[in-house]
């Protein structure tokens, strides 16, 4: 989904129809003044929530849900953890789903920046993929994490974890982007109806979404319009909370990236940028038949992001 606003936002590609995993990258790709307009509310049911071992679930035997969750984390019973929500649309979630539970009318109120500032504190890691947050959870770093229903129900591996879920639904609702022709927005509607016909029902369901249907979200998400990039920004203002991170890019240069792949990762490497505050550490590796030390680990201050992106050159 991220990639898909990428490009969108960007204009490296304008689709006419748009399948974004909630309201929220709807109200993103407004803010960056992509006209779209709402076509269907949803195509398929989904949900996100917390994952945790159904033993330690019991263990506290909670009785309000995610409420419960959150407290046995600032108890130090649970260790949660969740995906960037830059390049996440469960993370984003998570992340504005908590800055509601702390204030409900608003995300940048004195108690709930403090809360959220808080709570940061108290996670343990905050991974850029859910299979890096699954390795986290292998490696005993974490106990919970963050993940969507269909594709929790879809993971034998999470067979003894109990699944609560919360914030906004991920019922995939359809975009029309920009100025679109009637015939277009007729097809597009069109194109949404086809998800309400049995067969696609069916087949929907056997893949694990539409479930959860009677989980609505406390999370009132219109107020949200208008302040994702603030949101966004104010969580990497938060999301270190005061430790360091120490990263190498490790990059494929070998024959098998030429062309348009060493271009993409080249980009990424660059856009990875914005993400990175001026306290970490930051290096580069390359590699084809050899291994390349191309920018060594340093502060990630003015003068090295110049080196920096002099070495992704």
């Amino acid at each position: 989904a991220t990639l898909a606003e990428d490009f969108i936002k960007s204009g490296t590609y304008s689709p006419q129809g748009y399948i974004a995993p909630n309201k929220l990258y709807g109200f993103s790709l407004k803010e960056s003044g992509i006209n779209n307009k709402l076509v269907s509310n949803r195509l398929v049911g989904n949900t996100i929530g917390i994952v945790i071992d159904k033993e330690l679930y019991n263990s506290f035997a909670p009785s309000t849900g995610f409420e419960a969750i959150f407290e046995a984390n600032e108890d130090g019973k649970l260790s949660i953890g969740y995906t960037n929500p830059t390049n996440s649309p469960t993370g984003l979630n998570f992340v504005i789903s908590m800055l509601y539970y702390f204030d409900a009318n608003n995300p940048f109120s004195i108690e709930a920046t403090t809360d959220f500032s808080n709570f940061q504190n108290t996670i343990s890691t905050v991974s850029y993929s859910t299979n890096q947050m699954k390795e986290a959870l292998n490696r005993g770093i974490i106990n919970a994490f963050v993940m969507e229903y269909q594709a929790f129900i879809n993971d034998d591996s999470l067979s003894n974890y109990e699944f609560i879920p919360f914030g906004v639904r991920h019922d995939y609702p359809l975009y029309a982007i920009g100025n679109i022709s009637e015939d277009e927005l007729n097809i597009l509607k069109d194109f949404a109806d086809l998800f309400k016909e049995e067969e696609i029902l069916t087949l929907a369901n056997e893949e694990g979404f539409n479930k959860n249907d009677e989980y609505v979200s406390e999370v009132n998400v219109d107020i949200y319009d208008g302040m994702i990039e603030e949101i966004l920004s104010y969580w990497k203002s938060e999301k270190s909370s005061g430790r360091k991170v120490a990263v190498y890019f490790v990059c494929d240069i070998s024959g098998s990236m030429d062309g348009i792949k060493i271009a993409s990762l080249k980009e990424s490497a660059i856009n990875a940028m914005q993400y990175i505050g001026e306290e970490n550490l930051v290096g580069v590796i390359s590699y084809n038949s050899q291994v390349y030390i191309n920018h060594k680990l340093s502060i990630f201050n003015e003068e090295n992001q110049e080196y920096y992106v002099g070495a992704i050159d």
